[in-house]
């Protein structure tokens, strides 16, 4: 979340240049700064959560839990869906998770019932909708204070021990959890677009 950048900020550091990137940590939040614009990690973080959540409990219907902490790193045949966006912050929002788990999930938002195998196109678009849904929820919580946020089209990859990677210059927040047991990995990495 954005916050204005003049509220509890030094004149020291209100002296750094516009393209510095620091990290600081209060007692409550993490804040990343870009210059004049100043991100709440914490909230972003929360924002994130509260869209996966939501978008399991009201479109896939199948439980979901945080899984802070632990490595949910896919080391078999994997999908990761990306999305890119724009505005006062940019960067690229991405769900990563196991072949088999996306088409679990695929099965449940499609209520699709049998043990038949589904095409990986079809996966691949259940994927991407889900991905879109979860960025959808988050754009709609960061609209206060960052309203010109544009999302591009899902990006979906499949491979092997993928993983999002940073870009120079950006920060990153993640969030990991289980879908119906199902390790996902939700990254989201940012900076300012000036």
């Amino acid at each position: 979340m954005l916050l204005n950048p003049s509220v509890g900020i030094s004149s020291r550091e209100k002296e750094l240049e516009l393209t510095t990137r620091l990290d600081y940590y209060t007692l409550e939040h993490r804040l990343t700064i870009f210059g004049d614009i100043m991100v709440d990690q914490d909230l972003i973080k929360n924002f994130i959560w509260e869209s996966t959540k939501e978008t399991f409990e009201t479109m896939i219907f199948l439980p979901v839990e945080k899984a802070d902490g632990q490595d949910n790193s896919a080391t078999s045949a994997s999908l990761i869906c990306t999305i890119t966006f724009t505005g006062q912050i940019q960067g690229t929002f991405s769900i990563l998770c196991g072949l088999e788990g996306v088409e679990k999930i695929a099965r449940a938002m499609l209520m699709i019932e049998g043990d038949d195998p589904m095409e990986v196109p079809d996966i691949c678009d259940a994927f991407g909708e889900l991905t879109n849904m979860v960025i959808g929820g988050i754009k709609i919580r960061m609209n206060d204070t960052t309203p010109d946020i544009q999302i591009s089209i899902p990006s979906v990859t499949k491979g092997l021990e993928i993983q999002p990677i940073l870009s120079k210059g950006m920060a990153r927040i993640d969030v990991t959890a289980k879908a119906d047991g199902q390790a996902m990995k939700m990254a989201m990495m940012y900076k300012s677009q000036s």
